[in-house]
């Protein structure tokens, strides 16, 4: 089974062109050959850079310096999104744990309502008896 890789191969940090290759060496062999001695090629496969970007410190750029996306692996990508997926479980626990302590600080803030709700209308209520008693 074959497995190919996108290279840029690269002369100056300046991206020449792009090809497609089914390894390393050769893509690097392909480049000198290209470009002379001090070209290389570079394993560009999951990065959105083409020719005329520029290669520094690991990363490509296009002509205006901005720093290229990377776009990840489909391992990586996996990885990630089953990192963030935990995170976010985690997230929801802690949700809804604060969800039921405020619920029970609801109830309680309720029952004492309720209790001062009964309190009122019983001194209401003895406070209308000495009305009537005073009338």
């Amino acid at each position: 089974m074959f497995h190919h890789q996108v290279y840029a191969e690269i002369y100056n940090e300046e991206v020449k062109n792009i090809i497609v290759c089914s390894n390393y060496e050769m893509a690097n062999v392909l480049a000198r050959n290209a470009y002379g001695n001090s070209a290389i090629a570079v394993e560009c496969t999951y990065w959105a850079c083409g020719a005329g970007d520029t290669y520094g410190n690991g990363k490509f750029y296009d002509p205006q310096g901005n720093e290229r996306e990377y776009k990840g692996s489909e391992a990586e990508n996996i990885t990630n999104l089953e990192n963030e997926n935990i995170a976010l479980r985690s997230q929801l626990r802690d949700d809804n744990e604060t969800m039921l302590d405020i619920a029970f600080e609801l109830d309680t803030v309720i029952d004492d309502n309720a209790e001062l709700n009964e309190i009122a209308l019983d001194l209401d209520y003895r406070l209308s008896q000495l009305e009537d008693r005073e009338a």
